[in-house]
Order: structure tokens, then C-alpha cells, then sequence
């Protein structure tokens, strides 16, 4: 029997992690603009985009920009949570929305006046977080490649962290809360009970599997770039 040989990727890099995430909430807001006025639809996509990207703001304030600071600056990471704040007040907004086929099916005009009101509101929303789309490609051209003037190691020990924090990452917007570290960091791990037990809620409300479909979806892309084979 071969000698087993050690692992030469145990991880993801911390740059493909973060562009992954990208990926996710692009495909959110492109699929809630495709909804139209499929409202039971829209709704689970508007849980689904407030989940992933109030997570992934939280992992980039913890984890990404510390680290990118050291390299860009203190005055561009800071533009940076500045955009965050923006993104995050717009997903507070959207997560006030609540969209009820129920009202439509009462037939009622005022109802239905209301309930389209809200769509429209939640559409508004939804061109307005386009901001992100310009956030992650400047990020993605920009800032990501200089991670790779730090050391391998630091490199790693980001990718570590950064799969280790979404495990108790809010899954809700916070914009009140502070976004550097370690204000940051107390914060966050104060305020994830809350937002989990909040998100259990809305997966009784017979909502289809949107989350999990995204989370195997990010699995199957990780394991497919950490799973290098070795001899046995």
C-alpha cells in the first residue's frame, strides 16, 4: 500500500470564498427580478438575499477587511463599510416587507392596493441593492487580488476563519451595530440568537427549500475545490 501522501489543498482560498458568495447573491437578485409579482416567491427570495448578505457583510467586517486594511489602508476599507451601512439599510427595509398572497386572494381592494404597494416597495429595494453588484466587482478587481502579497499562511489562517465565523454569523441586517473589530465581533455573536430564531420562524411559513438549495449549492462548490485526491 502507498505511502498516504499529505493534502495539498485542506481549504478553499479565502479569495474563491468570498467571490463564491458573490455568486450566491447575484443569482438571488437575479431570480427575484425574474419573479415579477409572484409574490410568495418574491418573499422567500427576499428572506433568502437578507440572510446571505447580512452574513456575508458580517464575515467581511470580521474577517476580510482587518486583514486588507494592512494592505489598502485604513481610508479605502473604510469606504468600504460605509457602502455596507448603505446595503444594510436597504436590507432592513426590505425585511419590513411582507408580502401576503393571502391579501390577494381576499379580494378586497384596499388589501390588494396594499399588497401591491409592498411589492412595488420591495422592487425599489431590489434596484437599489444593484449597488452591491458594484461593490462585489470593485471589490473582486480591486481589493481581493492584493490579499495575495500576505503570507500563505495568513492566507489560510482567513479562509479558516472566515468558514468558522459563518457559523455564527447574524443572518439579519444590523446597521446600528459596529462594524470593526472586536466591537464588532461581540456584537455579531450577540445579536445571531436572535436573527436564527427569527429565520426558524419564517421556515414554518411553508416557504420551499430556497436556503438549503443555496447552502448545497455553496457545499458542492466547496468540496469540489478542496477535495484533491490523494494515494493510499
Amino acid at each position: 500500500m502507498a505511502e498516504e501522501q499529505p493534502r495539498e489543498i485542506d481549504q478553499i482560498d479565502i479569495i474563491s470564498l468570498v467571490k463564491q458568495e458573490h455568486d450566491v447573491a447575484r443569482t438571488l437578485l437575479e431570480e427575484f427580478k425574474d419573479a415579477s409579482k409572484d409574490i410568495p416567491t418574491q418573499q422567500q427570495l427576499c428572506w433568502e438575499i437578507i440572510r446571505v448578505m447580512s452574513q456575508h457583510a458580517a464575515k467581511e467586517e470580521e474577517v476580510l477587511y482587518p486583514a486588507l486594511e494592512k494592505i489598502i489602508g485604513e481610508s479605502r476599507v473604510q469606504t468600504c463599510l460605509q457602502e455596507h451601512l448603505e446595503v444594510k439599510h436597504m436590507l432592513k427595509d426590505l425585511d419590513e416587507m411582507r408580502l401576503d398572497q393571502s391579501n390577494l386572494e381576499k379580494g378586497r381592494a384596499l388589501a390588494v392596493k396594499s399588497v401591491e404597494s409592498t411589492i412595488t416597495g420591495a422592487y425599489c429595494t431590489f434596484l437599489k441593492l444593484q449597488t452591491f453588484l458594484a461593490h462585489a466587482a470593485h471589490e473582486e478587481a480591486q481589493e481581493l487580488p492584493r490579499l495575495t502579497e500576505l503570507d500563505e499562511k495568513v492566507q489560510q489562517d482567513l479562509s479558516t476563519k472566515w468558514q468558522e465565523v459563518t457559523l455564527r454569523a447574524p443572518t439579519r441586517p444590523h446597521p446600528e451595530a459596529p462594524q470593526k473589530p472586536p466591537q464588532a465581533v461581540e456584537a455579531h455573536k450577540a445579536l445571531a440568537p436572535a436573527d436564527a430564531a427569527a429565520g426558524a420562524q419564517q421556515l414554518h411559513r411553508k416557504r420551499w427549500p430556497i436556503q438549503s438549495r443555496y447552502d448545497i449549492m455553496f457545499m458542492m462548490k466547496r468540496d469540489a475545490l478542496s477535495d484533491v485526491p490523494h494515494d493510499v
